[in-house]
Order: structure tokens, then C-alpha cells, then sequence
């Protein structure tokens, strides 16, 4: 069975977007250096609308499909942990750890932070040290992006 694969582009105050669907499910997003031309798909258009409503701050809550395609079992489980951190909120390495009943693996669940295929929608940006600290993002601006995104999204 073949796979349709779309890409999607957005101009966001961040920075430009780029993102990748697969059967009308989103499989990654991730800041991008050059823009492309969007695919004409419904799954497509949806992206694009709840990452515009998400910039124009009328959207806080993604209900987009997601596949997680690759990672291991770990970090899968971390992805999913981390859809429970609300906009606006942030968690830490450890309470994440916590939350996926495996406490002593902090820098594993940083690594699966920052492996994290979909950007935003899984918010791994909304995750910081036990002491307030920005720590790694894997986004082009690092941890300049980080503060901006939390910044953004604490401030109505």
C-alpha cells in the first residue's frame, strides 16, 4: 500500500514552518530555513489553519492527527506526556520522567525532547530544567526560540 505524503509551509513570527503529512495524519514539523510552496491536501489546509490560529493566538489546544513515525517506545512515551503540559504552563525534565513512571531518566527524556518530530504541536518547548532554566531546543535559534515561544504564550 502507498503512502501520500504532503508537505506544508507557514510564515510565522517565529520563523518559518515546514511540515509533512501522510495519510491525513501530521508526521513532523520543525522551523525550516527556506519556504516552499504548500500541497493542496485537506490535512494539509487543517495544519496550516491551527498553526495560524496558534500565531494569532486564537488557538492554544492542537486537535490535529498525529503519528508518531520512528522513535522508540521511550521516547514515543514521552512525546505523549508531553501533550498533557498546558499552553502557557511548563513542566521539567524530572516531572516528565515522573509522569511516564521512569524518574531517573531526566537527560533521556531531554534527548527524546529533543527528538521530538512534530515542533509546537507536541510542545517540547513548554519543558525547562528543575531550575527555571532554558535548557537545549532543538529549533534553529535554540534556546533564544525556547524563551521566545514561552514567552509568547504566557503573555495574553
Amino acid at each position: 500500500m502507498s503512502m501520500s505524503t504532503k508537505k506544508g509551509f507557514l510564515e510565522t513570527r517565529f520563523g518559518p514552518l515546514g511540515f509533512e503529512t501522510q495519510d491525513g495524519r501530521l508526521v513532523s514539523l520543525s522551523f525550516v530555513s527556506t519556504m516552499e510552496t504548500s500541497d493542496d491536501d485537506d490535512t494539509v489546509s487543517m495544519v496550516l489553519v491551527q498553526l495560524s490560529e496558534y500565531v494569532d493566538k486564537t488557538r492554544q489546544v492542537f486537535d490535529l492527527p498525529v503519528s508518531f513515525i520512528g522513535g522508540t517506545p521511550f521516547q514515543q512515551a514521552v512525546w505523549q506526556a508531553l501533550l498533557d503540559i498546558p499552553y502557557g504552563k511548563t513542566a521539567t525534565y524530572q516531572a516528565i520522567a515522573d509522569k511516564i513512571g521512569r524518574p531517573k531518566t531526566t537527560r533521556a527524556v531531554g534527548q527524546a525532547c529533543k527528538r521530538n518530530p512534530v515542533a509546537l504541536v507536541i510542545p517540547c518547548h513548554r519543558v525547562i530544567g528543575k531550575d527555571g532554566s532554558m535548557t537545549g531546543y532543538g529549533g534553529k535559534a535554540g534556546t533564544a526560540l525556547k524563551r521566545q515561544l514561552l514567552d509568547f504564550e504566557q503573555h495574553p
